[in-house]
C-alpha cells in the first residue's frame, strides 16, 4: 500500500484495476486509520481518468464506502473521499448524481461544511451545489441575481 501511495506522484503507473481491491480496503479497515487515508488519496488520484471513474461505479459498494468515509473518516480520508466524489459529479453530473444520492451522501457532506478541512468543505459545498435538481439551480441563479440587484427575492 504504502509502495502505491509512493508511485502516485507518478499517475500514469496507477492503473484503474486497483480500484476494486483499494474498495475493499477501504471497507475492511477503520475510515479513520492511516490505510484509509492512504486509500482513499489513491482512490481520488484515480476518478480523474474515465477508467477509474468507471471502476470507482461498478466495484461492489463503490460509492457507498466513500459516502461512508465521508460520515467516518478522519480530516484527510474525508477530504479525498468527498474528493473523488466530487471528480465524479464533475465529470458527468447526469451520470453520477443519483448514483451519490442514493447512497445517502447528503447528512455526511453537511457535516463536512462545518467540520471539514477548508478544502473538503469547499469540496463539500461544490458537490452539494451539484446534488440540487437543475430547477432548484435555476431558481438559485434567478434569487442571486434579484438579491445582486438589490431585491429580496
Amino acid at each position: 500500500m504504502l509502495f502505491l501511495h509512493n508511485l502516485s506522484n507518478f499517475t500514469k503507473l496507477l492503473d484503474a484495476s486497483v480500484v476494486s481491491p483499494l474498495i475493499n480496503l477501504l471497507k475492511e479497515c477503520k475510515k479513520y486509520s492511516k490505510v484509509a487515508e492512504k486509500a482513499t488519496s489513491l482512490l481520488e488520484i484515480l476518478s480523474n481518468s474515465e477508467e477509474g471513474r468507471i471502476a470507482i461505479t461498478i466495484a461492489d459498494d463503490g460509492i457507498l464506502t466513500l459516502v461512508e468515509t465521508v460520515e467516518d473518516g478522519s480530516l484527510v480520508s474525508t477530504e479525498h473521499a468527498v474528493g473523488t466524489l466530487l471528480s465524479l459529479c464533475l465529470s458527468c453530473r447526469d451520470k453520477y448524481r443519483e448514483l451519490i444520492l442514493k447512497e445517502g451522501a447528503i447528512p455526511g457532506l453537511l457535516r463536512l461544511t462545518v467540520e471539514g478541512t477548508t478544502e473538503a468543505q469547499d469540496r463539500a459545498f461544490t458537490l452539494l451545489d451539484l446534488q440540487r435538481s437543475k430547477q432548484l439551480q435555476w431558481w438559485n441563479i434567478y434569487n442571486f441575481r434579484l438579491c445582486k440587484d438589490g431585491k429580496i427575492p
